[in-house]
């Protein structure tokens, strides 16, 4: 929190006067808000001008992404729509799409 929510977790604040809100973030797969810890990431290199912003659940990583590889959670790590894997639906539709217009060409 930000310090200007008027949400009713923050009205309680904390003893030592810190908001009581934890930072979350959706996952890109299942779309579903998560504490921050919860999620891993992308650090996949910049491509044209925009780095990836996408982040996981582990347990999306776990259920739909058996083969993408989490070795070092600390470290560097491009997420499954880097490696043009991922399973949810907008981007296997934005595949799809890319391969038709390939084809027609």
């Amino acid at each position: 929190c930000l310090g200007f929510c008027t949400c009713a977790l923050c009205m309680r604040k904390a003893t030592n006067g810190l908001s009581m809100h934890k930072e979350k973030a959706s996952c890109h797969q299942c779309k579903l808000k998560k504490p921050s810890e919860q999620l891993k990431h992308c650090a996949a290199p910049k491509t044209g001008t925009r780095r990836c912003r996408k982040k996981y659940c582990t347990q999306c990583l776990k259920r739909y992404h058996d083969n993408v590889q989490i070795t070092n959670p600390q470290g560097p790590w491009s997420c499954p729509a880097c490696l043009q894997v991922c399973t949810c639906g907008g981007c296997v539709k934005k595949r799809r799409a890319k391969a038709a217009t390939l084809i027609a060409k």
